[in-house]
């Protein structure tokens, strides 16, 4: 036998050390497995090339987070914090990945990096077992931007307590120094059991200690409540997105098409607090616009003209249904064989054809005088209240819209095609100011030119204002005569008034409110409103 066959047949000296490549292999396969000081678990060189993440994740994730960190400003630098430990950049994306997975699971300790596993661990399975996580989780999960805006506001909760605490900022920064191991040792489990702590007075803390590392010092207390503060923030965040989302009427799917950055900006825009009262007089516009929708469906429904020979159970006429109910076994069989034959008496309806209308314009006065009492609030609500029955949400045919801000001249103009429901849209007509005087003239003859432009008769236009303002007699000639041309409609909601004095003369009906402290007077015009488009 030559020699190269008796070294081919002959194994390596030295143990795993002899094949290095042989060796990561089989480490890789084994995801990690202890084979000497290249070993991951035993901190030596190979250690480096394991996640810093404790929780499960994958390429997407971790494209995800690139993302979201290079849209938000306010993330990316909480993540680069001067103050914030070595291993707190992996923790917020801990903290993301335990909003945005739909089951979030902890990776096995042996595939961690030692320092991130030591140090951010034991804050991750608190974050994970806290009631709190659970409920944001309702609404964040696998919705990028919501999770993104919880992992931030846990995160500054987090490092504010980590700041603040000494216990915590000496707990990492010892663990989270480079590990030293003189021998091909394997590290320590991560559930060992933590440093002995005083029991809280008020109750028992079994249920909630979490083991540790033995020499981590690990300060148990300080770190449970910690985590509870940030799971806390973390929520109110997510419920705060939320109940912005439902408030305004939109839903995640309207934010889709947005860049992520725009989108982050919008949901902190849209869920800021001084937006919180608004938000309320809108989400009650809204509600009550498709209440009044569904009743005027409901009153439209296809009206009985005859009686025919159908297999449509929901048109049988009661006689029929009986005999389909009768304890009879044969006049139930026979009833049943008609029905599936299609010979039932049944009741033959006759339909309303829809036909298509021009489109409906808010003019919402924005002079100065409007910013009292709550009234230009309750104007951009009504007015947004149309914008959402124009697209469709009450059940009532899909129509173009538009809304236009005015003093003594039109501030702003946004318009909205037929279901359309932009969150931008939405956002540009919730921050219009106050200012100025007012005048009627500009806005209903910027209105009359969207109706023309749409090539539908039968526009709506809803006029609310605080002011009473003359038109000139030219104006009002033309106003009315292409009003009566094209079919159009002109509702005025007048506020601070006791009589509607000059509106009356060219709108079709005119709502006065004395103010709007009574609030069901000012709740039953704006349902009269809707009823009527």
């Amino acid at each position: 036998m030559t020699d190269d066959a008796t070294n081919a047949n002959t194994p390596a000296s030295g143990g795993p050390e002899g094949n290095p490549e042989d060796l990561g292999c089989i480490e890789e396969l084994f995801g990690g497995g202890s084979l000497g000081k290249g070993s991951p678990l035993s901190g030596g060189p190979a250690a480096s090339s394991l996640p810093e993440q404790n929780l499960e994740h994958d390429r997407y994730d971790m494209r995800l987070w690139r993302e979201i960190r290079e849209a938000s400003a306010e993330l990316s630098s909480l993540e680069g914090d001067e103050e914030a430990p070595s291993t707190f950049p992996a923790l917020l994306k801990d903290l993301f990945l335990s909003y945005f997975k739909a089951q979030p699971d902890l990776l096995p300790a042996g595939g961690v990096e030692p320092r991130h596993r030591q140090a951010n661990r034991p804050f991750v399975e608190r974050t994970l077992e806290d009631p709190d996580t659970y409920r944001a989780r309702v609404t964040t999960s696998l919705d990028v931007a919501a999770s993104a805006l919880s992992s931030l506001a846990a995160g500054e909760r987090l490092l504010e307590e980590i700041k603040n605490r000494p216990s915590l900022r000496g707990f990492f920064e010892e663990a989270g120094k480079e590990p030293t191991f003189p021998d091909a040792k394997v590290e320590p489990d991560a559930h060992a059991p933590e440093e002995p702590e005083q029991q809280d007075p008020k109750g028992s803390d079994t249920e909630d200690r979490t083991q540790e590392a033995p020499g981590t010092g690990l300060p148990g207390r300080d770190a449970r409540r910690a985590v509870r503060a940030a799971s806390g923030a973390g929520r109110e965040e997510a419920e705060n997105v939320a109940g912005a989302l439902a408030g305004w009427g939109l839903s995640p799917a309207d934010l889709k098409k947005v860049p992520l950055g725009e989108r982050l900006e919008l949901l902190k825009a849209l869920s800021r607090p001084e937006m919180r009262r608004l938000i309320e007089l809108v989400g009650r516009m809204r509600n009550l616009a498709r209440t009044r929708a569904r009743e005027k469906v409901a009153e439209s429904r296809d009206e009985v003209h005859a009686i025919e020979l159908s297999g449509d159970l929901s048109r049988l006429l009661p006689s029929e249904l009986a005999l389909i109910a009768s304890k009879e076994p044969l006049r139930r069989l026979a009833a049943l064989c008609r029905l599936a034959q299609g010979r039932s008496l049944s009741w033959e309806l006759t339909g309303k054809k829809k036909e298509k209308k021009g489109p409906l314009v808010a003019l919402v006065d924005s002079s100065g005088s409007m910013g009292e009492n709550q009234k230009m609030e309750w104007a951009t609500a009504v007015a947004l209240g149309l914008v959402d029955l124009a697209a469709g949400r009450g059940g009532l045919p899909k129509r173009a819209s538009a809304v236009l801000h005015f003093n003594t001249s039109v501030l702003s103009e946004v318009r909205f095609s037929p279901g359309e429901r932009d969150a931008r849209k939405l956002l540009e007509l919730a921050t219009v100011g106050p200012g100025g005087g007012t005048a009627y003239e500009p806005p209903i003859s910027r209105a009359l030119e969207v109706a023309r432009e749409s090539g539908y008769e039968g526009a709506d236009l809803i006029l609310i204002t605080d002011e009473l303002c003359r038109v000139s007699g030219e104006f009002l000639e033309g106003f009315l005569a292409e009003k009566e041309h094209r079919k159009m409609r002109l509702f005025s909601v007048l506020i601070g008034y006791s009589s509607s004095g000059e509106l009356g003369r060219y709108s079709d009906r005119v709502w006065v409110l004395a103010d709007l402290a009574g609030t069901a007077g000012a709740a039953n015009a704006a349902g009269e409103v809707f009823g009527l488009i």
